[in-house]
């Protein structure tokens, strides 16, 4: 097992199609994170006296957070999909998405929120919360062979 932190990690947009990528990977990003959430849906009967549950719905979540630089195509396309209303394909990976082995999250994204942090002492960051959005694109979980 081979243990990272975080800026080993690695966020890429698709600037081409879902079935031809071209991945490329946003650096502006600081903090990231992808919460994988499930639902349980109760199953119980009277052979036990103890609930039992179904495996339910999946729940992503990506949260980032990323200076808030107007020149920057990541920063633009992140604002736009908010302001537009529009999807952004983004792959969060454990590491270079060309590797054997690593691993992560793929979806077509919709940007749920886009808070704008302006501390007097501190880099203007956007705290960005994106979900899957309801695509001809399915979200997948991807393990590079």
């Amino acid at each position: 097992m081979t243990v990272q932190v975080g800026i080993s990690c690695k966020l890429y947009e698709n600037t081409g199609t879902w079935a031809t990528p071209t991945w490329t990977e946003r650096t502006t990003v600081q903090d990231v994170q992808v919460t994988d959430n499930g639902t349980a849906a109760e199953a119980s009967n009277r052979a036990t006296s103890i609930k039992t549950y179904l495996y339910g719905m999946t729940d992503w979540t990506l949260t980032t957070s990323l200076l808030r630089d107007v020149a920057d195509a990541f920063y633009e396309a992140i604002r736009d999909a908010k302001r537009n209303k529009t999807t952004i394909e983004i792959a969060v990976m454990s590491g270079d998405i060309t590797t054997t082995g690593e691993d992560g999250y793929r979806a077509d994204w919709m940007v749920q929120d886009f808070d704008d942090n302006e501390p007097m002492d501190d880099a203007n960051v956007v705290e960005a919360t994106l979900k899957p959005a309801k695509t001809s694109n399915v979200p997948v979980y991807m393990d590079i062979a």
